[in-house]
């Protein structure tokens, strides 16, 4: 579980307006865990359709709400954040993770 990653989702769910002004910078491959690289790039395409981004619109775009475990993830992440006034910080440390990751397997490959 990455805790930068749920604080960055949950705070894109508690006011949409955040994913406008992190899309430029932060990938779906920046994001370590498949869940949430899904989740993001569902979050993106909503928003590039005018809808909105919400608990339940990510969830109904995911395929809805056959999957209890996922549903109850989706729910969870606008709680696991109380405002989205961090959101730059989290994006960064996402991206710096990435970025390290992306070194690590570089120098384990060579």
């Amino acid at each position: 579980m990455n805790t930068n990653e749920i604080m960055m989702l949950g705070s894109i769910i508690i006011d949409g307006r955040v994913l406008d002004s992190c899309a430029d910078t932060l990938k779906a491959s920046h994001f370590s865990e498949t869940r949430n690289q899904k989740i993001y790039t569902t979050m993106l395409a909503l928003r590039a359709g005018g809808h909105r981004v919400d608990a339940a619109a990510v969830i109904s775009s995911m395929g809805g709400f056959s999957d209890a475990n996922l549903t109850a993830y989706i729910f969870s992440l606008d709680t696991a954040v109380a405002t989205s006034a961090g959101w730059d910080l989290y994006r960064d440390r996402i991206v710096s993770a990435a970025k390290l990751r992306d070194l690590s397997k570089s120098l384990t490959a060579a």
